[in-house]
């Protein structure tokens, strides 16, 4: 989680919070201490600086270890990685992912050329999806 969300979390907490008790408090006070006031309006002022933040950022890729990054498409920051020797095999019916046992047909979308000439495998990591191919980079074939 990055610092922009965070901030915004924080933020919104606070201003919850704080307005929570000035809106309990209004009976029993006749006036709202300063520092309340003054606590509200850091709250508004946070929130704002993370809205600032998330609306400025670059989309959000990472990189393989190569140094070139996964598309968007592919990849929620944390959906690939290279994949180890033996990981994903060739073979007729196409590209096997050992681990899960998938087949991404040769001509399948999810297939991607692979900058640095190796396998990369992209793959939601929960949810009823857990393990299925997202993207998969593969190296050139040779002739």
């Amino acid at each position: 989680m990055d610092l922009a969300v965070i901030l915004g979390l924080v933020g919104a907490a606070g201003l919850f919070l704080s307005t929570g008790f000035a809106w309990l408090s209004k009976g029993r006070l006749s006036y709202l201490p300063e520092w309340l006031d003054w606590l509200i309006a850091f709250f508004v002022v946070l929130l704002l600086i993370s809205f600032g933040a998330l609306g400025t950022r670059e989309a959000d890729v990472h990189d393989a270890a190569s140094g070139w990054s996964y598309p968007l498409s592919c990849c929620s920051n944390f959906d690939c990685r290279e994949a180890t020797t033996g990981e994903v095999q060739e073979r007729p019916e196409g590209f096997v992912i050992a681990g899960t046992g998938e087949v991404v047909p040769m001509t399948d979308k999810r297939i991607r050329n692979s900058p640095d000439g190796k396998f990369h495998w992209c793959a939601h990591q929960a949810g009823v999806d857990a393990g299925r191919t997202i993207c998969l980079f593969v190296p050139p074939r040779g002739f």
